[in-house]
C-alpha cells in the first residue's frame, strides 16, 4: 500500500465514519426520552433501561502493520510485527431502542506495544476510540441472563510514542510525530446477567481492528513523513453495568 494513492483513500474512509457517527448520533439522542416512563419493576422492564457500562479491556495476540514514506524520497518502508497484549478500559452508555436492539456510545483508551518494541524496553503507544454501539440483544425470558452481538464503529486518535520510531530507525535520529487519526472496528459477542435490579456484570469476546494515520518530522535531519498502523487483535472485555 503507497503512501500517494493511500491519501485519499484515507480521506473517504475518515468521511464515511464521521457521516455515519453523526446520523446514528442524532437517532441515539431523538430516542433517549422514550425509556424515561419505563417501570424497572420487573425483569423485562430492567432490560429496557439505559444502562452504563465500565469496562476492563484487553487485546491478545494479532499483529501491527507499519508502512510509512518520507517526502521527497522515493520508495518507502513496511514492517509486519506481533503485538503484545493490549491493556485497556472503557465507559459506554446503551439506550434500549427495542427489547432486542440497543444503540450506544463508547469510549475506550487503550495502550498497546509489538514484540520489537517491548524487547527494546520502550514505552508504549496509546489509542482513544470514540464508537458507536449497535447490539442485538435476546434476553431469556424469566431470567436474569441475556446474549448480544455488539458492532462498535467509530473514530480514533493516536499517541504514537516518539520512542519507538527513535529506537527503530536510530540512524534518522530524534521525531516528532503528531496525533494520529483513524478508524476502529469491533464485532463483539456477549453475555451480561442481572445480579441485582440495577446492577449487574458483562463478558464480551470478538475481534477489534484499528487504523491510524501519523504525520512526523525527523527533527535531525529536517525532513517530514507519513506513517499508517494498521492493527488486529482477539478481544477479551470484562465489566459491570448499572441502571
Amino acid at each position: 500500500m503507497k503512501i500517494g494513492p493511500f491519501v485519499d483513500k484515507k480521506s473517504r474512509k475518515l468521511n464515511v465514519w464521521v457521516a455515519a457517527s453523526f446520523t446514528c448520533a442524532i437517532a441515539l439522542i431523538a430516542v433517549q426520552p422514550v425509556h424515561a416512563q419505563r417501570d424497572s419493576s420487573d425483569q423485562s422492564a430492567t432490560m429496557m433501561d439505559t444502562s452504563y457500562n465500565l469496562k476492563f479491556m484487553l487485546g491478545l495476540a494479532g499483529e501491527a502493520e507499519i508502512e510509512g514514506e518520507v517526502d521527497g524520497l522515493p520508495g518507502g518502508a513496511s514492517v509486519d510485527d506481533d503485538l503484545e497484549p493490549t491493556l485497556g478500559g472503557g465507559f459506554e452508555v446503551d439506550f434500549p431502542l427495542h427489547e432486542y436492539f440497543l444503540l450506544g456510545g463508547m469510549f475506550s483508551f487503550h495502550a498497546w506495544i509489538t514484540d520489537t518494541g517491548d524487547d527494546l524496553d520502550i514505552d508504549r503507544n496509546y489509542l482513544l476510540d470514540f464508537s458507536l454501539v449497535p447490539k442485538g440483544r435476546y434476553p431469556f425470558k424469566g431470567s436474569p441472563f441475556a446474549i448480544y452481538l455488539g458492532l462498535p464503529i467509530g473514530f480514533t486518535l493516536g499517541f504514537f510514542d516518539e520512542e519507538n520510531a527513535e529506537a527503530a530507525f536510530p540512524l534518522l535520529g530524534s521525531a516528532d510525530v503528531d496525533v494520529g487519526f483513524g478508524m476502529n472496528l469491533s464485532v463483539l459477542v456477549g453475555a451480561q446477567v442481572n445480579l441485582a435490579s440495577s446492577f449487574g456484570l458483562m463478558f464480551e469476546i470478538g475481534y477489534t481492528y484499528r487504523y491510524c494515520s501519523y504525520d512526523g518530522e525527523l527533527t535531525d535531519l529536517g525532513l517530514s513523513g507519513e506513517a499508517e498502523i494498521e492493527t488486529e487483535q482477539l478481544a477479551l472485555n470484562l465489566g459491570f453495568y448499572f441502571m
